[in-house]
């Protein structure tokens, strides 16, 4: 197999579930660096904080990057019908700046883009840059800031503007996640962090955003099962490619030197390395990209733990009953 680009996670120790783990926890949720640290600990995995702070500065912006190309390409096929565009004072050092973002009519935030005054030449530039990746919509829908209409009039989109007193509650509900991680994170020192931040966060929270108000719990569970399986697949183009097995392969977990199961239940391995080791022992000392079990609340990870394969219902009934 030739690979055309260098594997991002190569000469990490980590495996790469848990250094998606550790993204997605810290990006999506309001959690601290040492808040990933301390859930992580309980799920057997020993990491420090400033691990999940390199981890999120390194593979935050490739995720996000992923995901924003998938976007792209998704709402440059059809016709764009309305965006919602709004700013928000945030501030760095004691200084306020604002952060544009533009929303479209399903709430996935589109651009964000920071800059420290709100003129004609700010609005300008954040509109062409939404608009070079996302297209022209139908409609732009205002607040009652001037800097928009002059823009617009540049763009020769003044006949698409509307404003009015509620019609921007899609942008401002939108800024609440956002606000939200915001205060978890103390607020921000640099415009270059907050501008990063701004776009991993809105990829993130647009790739688990289901929106589940609108579908029945059946529905709902389906489409957060298929965002987890696909943000396990990011940049996995990179590396190794992943072969599928004929069937799924049963894996009852050792215990650990401190004599604690960390997982006492049955998760699925993918890859060729398991499926030709047989009953035999699996080899110590190193990652083996195990995969978390689909059921949520038997979900755990497990790194350079000694595995052993079973077939038969048997062993992994003994091993449960050895871990209970």
């Amino acid at each position: 197999l030739r690979m055309t680009k260098r594997d991002p996670f190569k000469y990490f120790k980590t495996s790469r579930e848990v250094i998606r783990l550790a993204v997605m926890m810290y990006v999506r949720f309001p959690l601290s660096l040492r808040n990933v640290e301390d859930l992580l600990h309980e799920r057997g995995i020993d990491i420090s904080h400033e691990a999940v702070r390199f981890w999120w500065n390194r593979f935050g912006p490739m995720f996000a990057s992923e995901i924003r190309k998938k976007q792209a390409e998704r709402l440059r096929s059809g016709p764009q019908w309305q965006w919602h565009l709004d700013e928000m004072c945030v501030k760095i050092n004691g200084e306020q700046h604002y952060l544009w973002r533009a929303v479209d009519q399903e709430g996935e935030v589109l651009e964000s883009f920071v800059t420290k005054t709100r003129d004609k030449k700010a609005a300008l530039k954040f509109l062409k840059k939404t608009m070079k990746r996302y297209g022209r919509p139908h409609i732009f829908v205002t607040d009652k800031l001037r800097s928009y209409g002059a823009a617009s009039r540049e763009v020769g989109a003044a006949d698409r503007q509307e404003t009015g007193r509620c019609l921007n509650n899609r942008a401002e509900n939108s800024h609440l996640p956002f606000r939200r991680r915001e205060r978890a994170m103390q607020r921000f020192r640099r415009m270059r962090s907050l501008q990063m931040f701004a776009a991993v966060h809105a990829s993130v929270f647009n790739h688990f955003n289901s929106e589940r108000s609108f579908y029945s719990r059946a529905n709902f569970k389906k489409n957060r099962a298929a965002a987890l399986a696909e943000w396990r697949g990011l940049c996995a183009a990179y590396g190794i490619a992943i072969l599928p097995l004929a069937r799924p392969v049963r894996i009852g977990l050792a215990a650990p030197p401190n004599d604690r199961f960390i997982c006492p239940d049955v998760i699925f391995a993918v890859g060729r390395k398991f499926a030709s080791c047989g009953p035999k022992r699996a080899p110590r000392g190193r990652d083996h990209g195990l995969l978390p079990h689909p059921c949520p609340a038997r979900r755990m990870l497990v790194v350079s733990c000694t595995a052993y394969l079973s077939r038969g219902d048997e062993k992994s009934k003994k091993l449960g009953a050895k871990a209970g």
